[in-house]
């Protein structure tokens, strides 16, 4: 009997729709799950109660009630492990998004293998089985 893996569940939080195009692409050749993207922190909630969310990359910079960290706060308190992507690269921002412990912060642009490893680190640190 073979043992049947589910993919990797992926949430995407991006309001550029190119960029969010381009990381649903990736995930989809990767291997992984992309669930239907939001591109503002307002959308995310129905997402998460419709769908089984096993990582969350973030773009900092959100429509919505909630920025990027705002959003990604709330996420970790349910145990989702967050990746932010985000055009900033200044010090305050990043000490802002520290605070919340994501697993990775990555600027823009971001390339497919960076991003490919963070997934993987995160998914370890959060013991999901991963695949390459």
């Amino acid at each position: 009997p073979s043992i049947i893996m589910k993919a990797v569940q992926i949430l995407i939080i991006e309001e550029d729709p190119l960029q969010a195009a381009e990381l649903e692409r990736f995930m989809m050749e990767s291997g992984y799950q992309a669930i239907p993207m939001a591109d503002n922190s307002d959308a995310v909630h129905q997402l998460l109660y419709t769908n089984q969310v096993d990582l969350a990359i973030i773009d900092i910079s959100l429509k919505g009630r909630l920025n990027g960290i705002e959003l990604a706060d709330q996420l970790l308190d349910q145990a989702i492990p967050v990746i932010f992507i985000t055009a900033y690269d200044d010090e305050q921002t990043y000490l802002q998004a520290k605070q919340v412990h994501p697993q990775a912060y990555l600027v823009k642009p971001i390339k497919k293998v960076t991003l490919q490893h963070a997934i993987e680190v995160a998914l370890m640190h959060n013991r999901q089985p991963f695949h390459m």
